[in-house]
C-alpha cells in the first residue's frame, strides 16, 4: 500500500534534487508522525469502529473488538495506544488472564480482537507495526464440540409443548442458521411453495437455505395458531406475537428444552453444528454443506463437521478390501 509520504514524494520528484526529497521526507515524517499519534485513545477507537462498519462487521462483533480496545487502554490510563509496545501488551495480558483464570482459548481470542485493532493502525499509518504480532502463539487444546445425536434431537422434540418450541427447534436443525440470522426473519420472508428462505448472513452475504418437510408443517401450525401476519417477526414471545425473540430469549427456550429432555448443553449454535454432521452423514458433499452454512472457507465448514468413526472404517473397507487379492478364498 503506497503511504501518504510516498504520494508526496512522488508527485515533488520532478521539482526538487535527491538531497532536498531525503530532507522533506525527514520533515513530513516528523509532523506527520507527531500529529497522528496525538489523536486521544477513544478517537482512535472511534475510527475504528467506523471501518469495521464499512467492511459490513455487525454490531455485536464491533462491541468485542472495541471491548478489548478499550480494556487495553483503561489498563494504561496515562498512555496512547499507540505508544505500547509487545512487552506492554504482554504484561497486561498476564495480569488480567491470571486476575480472572482465563482459559488458553479465551485469552487468545483477547489477542486477535487486540491485534485486529493494531492492524488498522498500521494500515492507516498511525503506527509502523503491530506489536501483537510477536506475542507467542497461544497453544489451546482442541476440544471437539459434539453435534446432537438423532436420539437427542427426538428427545428435544419430544420435550416440546408448545407449537412455537417445536416450530423453533425444526427450523434450527433443518436450515443451520445462526440465531442472529433465524431472530431477524419476518413470516414473508418464507416461500412455502419451494420451501427455502433467503437469509442474510455474516458480512450482508446472502444465501438460501431450505426446510425440511417437517419444519414447514410446524411453522405453518404455528403461525395459524398466531394468527401471524406477513410483516410480523418469524418467532415471536407467547405473550406478545408482534415482539421479536432476543437472543436471550431464545436461548432460555433451548436450555427449558434440555432439562426437559435431559439432552445436555442445548443452545442454538449447536443445531448448526448438528445438521452440517447429519448432512454429511447422509452423503451431502462437504462443499455444498458450505453453502448452506454460508462459510467463505471449506475449512470452517470441516471444523463444524463431526466425522462418523464408524463410517470412515466402512469406507476404508469398501475402497480397500473389496479387490484385495488376500481376501481370494481360492
Amino acid at each position: 500500500m503506497v503511504s501518504n509520504i510516498e504520494m508526496i514524494l512522488k508527485l515533488m520528484e520532478q521539482d526538487l534534487n535527491e538531497y532536498q526529497l531525503a530532507k522533506l521526507k525527514n520533515v513530513l515524517e516528523i509532523i506527520l508522525k507527531t500529529t497522528r499519534n496525538s489523536l486521544p485513545n477513544e478517537e482512535l477507537i472511534d475510527r475504528f469502529i467506523q471501518n469495521k462498519k464499512l467492511v459490513g462487521l455487525s454490531q455485536s462483533s464491533i462491541v468485542h473488538y472495541t471491548g478489548e480496545a478499550r480494556r487495553l487502554a483503561a489498563y494504561y490510563p496515562n498512555r496512547n495506544l499507540t505508544e505500547l509496545t509487545t512487552a506492554d501488551i504482554k504484561d497486561y495480558l498476564s495480569e488480567y488472564v491470571a486476575e480472572r483464570n482465563l482459559q488458553a482459548s479465551t485469552t487468545q481470542t483477547m489477542v486477535r480482537f487486540l491485534s485486529a485493532f493494531y492492524d488498522f493502525l498500521v494500515n492507516e499509518e498511525y503506527i509502523e507495526r503491530n506489536p501483537c504480532h510477536r506475542i507467542e502463539k497461544i497453544i489451546v487444546e482442541k476440544k471437539i464440540k459434539k453435534a446432537f445425536t438423532e436420539e437427542d434431537i427426538e428427545a428435544l422434540r419430544n420435550a416440546c409443548t408448545t407449537s412455537r418450541d417445536r416450530a423453533f427447534l425444526e427450523f434450527l436443525y433443518s436450515t443451520g442458521c445462526r440465531i442472529s440470522e433465524t431472530l431477524s426473519l419476518k413470516v414473508q420472508d418464507i416461500d412455502f411453495s419451494e420451501g427455502e428462505i433467503i437469509v442474510f448472513g455474516k458480512g450482508h452475504k446472502e444465501r438460501i437455505v431450505y426446510l425440511s418437510n417437517i419444519c414447514m408443517e410446524w411453522l405453518k401450525i404455528y403461525l395459524t395458531q398466531r394468527n401471524a401476519q406477513p410483516e410480523e417477526p418469524l418467532f415471536s414471545h407467547l405473550d406478545s406475537p408482534k415482539k421479536k425473540l432476543t437472543v436471550r430469549a431464545a436461548q432460555l427456550i433451548l436450555k427449558d428444552l434440555g432439562l426437559k429432555s435431559g439432552v445436555d448443553n442445548v443452545h442454538p449454535h449447536r443445531f448448526r453444528r448438528t445438521m452440517a454432521t447429519h448432512a454429511m452423514d447422509k452423503g451431502m458433499p462437504i462443499e455444498q454443506i458450505k453453502e448452506l452454512l454460508g462459510h467463505s472457507k471449506l475449512d470452517t465448514t470441516m471444523i463444524y463437521c463431526n466425522v462418523n468413526a464408524g463410517k470412515v472404517k466402512a469406507s476404508f473397507k469398501n475402497i480397500f478390501n473389496d479387490n484385495d487379492p488376500f481376501n481370494n478364498k481360492n
